[in-house]
């Protein structure tokens, strides 16, 4: 099995650099399972508006459990923040009207170390969507849309059962629904992730689901609730 590793980049030049997600999907989509391969995207320290006008989507790697692919920064830098373009550190930004700034449609992906903002004032406009099972997320800064109806900073979209998810370190600001909303079946490891002010509601679960324990969670300043627990234990 091979690592094979692409770059996001301000200005690429080599054959492996891309200057956006949708660009290295369009180059490089593979069937992972099947060819015995996982990918890893390193992104580089820059504000990256080259998807402003893009629904980006990744989907049909055939992921599986060792096969994967990962989003990330390039090693060693740090966080961008959400609307400052001064800030040092990848975020990936979207001004037109799209269901996500970023929406992986896979099981077994990992995106981690690094912001994501969309700044569409409509509904349907989310962060980061994973539509998945046994997918992680970690160590984001995320910002959603400010419309108040399926608008959040984070939306987990799972299917199954049993681990199906592992939720850690983020940051979520802003989102007009909610700031991390978690899906009817999920069920994982959720801990130490922070929702700002902005929306409707901080942190919520769907449907009644009980075997989901959320720890080190902080959430204050919104509209309805800053916490909907309905099929969650808080400790």
């Amino acid at each position: 099995m091979a690592t094979l590793t692409y770059y996001i980049k301000e200005n690429p030049t080599q054959a492996d650099e891309y200057p956006s997600l949708s660009a290295m999907q369009a180059a490089r989509l593979e069937d992972l399972g099947a060819n015995g391969n996982s990918v890893v995207v390193e992104c580089d320290p820059y504000l990256n508006t080259a998807e402003n006008n893009v629904a980006v989507i990744l989907q049909g790697w055939g992921t599986t459990l060792g096969n994967t692919l990962t989003i990330t920064n390039s090693p060693g830098q740090p966080h961008g923040v959400p609307g400052d373009a001064s800030t040092e550190g990848f975020i990936l930004q979207v001004n037109d009207t799209f269901a996500a700034a970023l929406r992986i449609n896979e099981d077994y992906a990992i995106v981690k170390n690094i912001s994501i903002t969309n700044n569409v004032t409509s509904n349907s406009s989310t962060g980061l969507i994973m539509n998945g099972d046994f997918n992680t997320v970690d160590s984001l800064i995320l910002r959603g849309g400010t419309g108040t109806t399926n608008s959040r900073a984070l939306d987990m979209l799972v299917t199954t059962g049993g681990n199906s998810l592992t939720v850690t370190n983020i940051l979520a600001l802003q989102g007009g629904e909610e700031g991390i909303y978690l899906s009817s079946a999920a069920n994982g490891t959720v801990a130490n992730c922070t929702c700002i002010s902005g929306a409707l509601y901080g942190f919520r679960k769907a449907g009644t689901n009980t075997n989901l324990t959320a720890t080190n969670i902080v959430s204050y300043g919104h509209v309805t609730a800053d916490f909907d627990p309905t099929g969650l234990t808080l400790v």
